[in-house]
């Protein structure tokens, strides 16, 4: 007898030092990677402790979930961080000042 499908079929599964977090369900493979890279950003940032997740998908012919891919968001997060120092900022050009609107035109008064 085969199990039901769940309306939601993606979880995903984020993991701390101490233990996993409740689990989120979504309906879409996009919506958990949302998740995913929110979180990602979130350690980055330095405002999470997770350190892991896992992402699974309902098999609908075993009824069960299944392992679809895990992330090491610790180690991802710090590449983000090191590509990020790494970019160059882009530089206002030198003869910019504030207030310099010289060359924006007001399309009203010209008639």
């Amino acid at each position: 007898m085969k199990a039901k499908k769940p309306t939601y079929t993606w979880k995903v599964v984020f993991l701390t030092a101490a233990s996993p977090l409740p689990e989120e369900k979504f309906r879409s493979e996009r919506a958990a990677y949302v998740a995913v890279n929110r979180q990602r950003e979130l350690i980055a940032e330095g405002f999470s402790r997770v350190i892991r997740a896992a992402v699974y998908e309902w098999d609908v012919d075993g009824g069960r979930w299944m392992t679809f891919e895990r992330h090491d968001l610790k180690k991802e997060a710090g590449e983000l961080v090191t590509s990020r120092q790494a970019a160059p900022l882009t530089e206002e050009p030198d003869d910019w000042k504030p207030g310099d609107d010289s060359e924006q035109v007001d399309v009203r008064s010209e008639k």
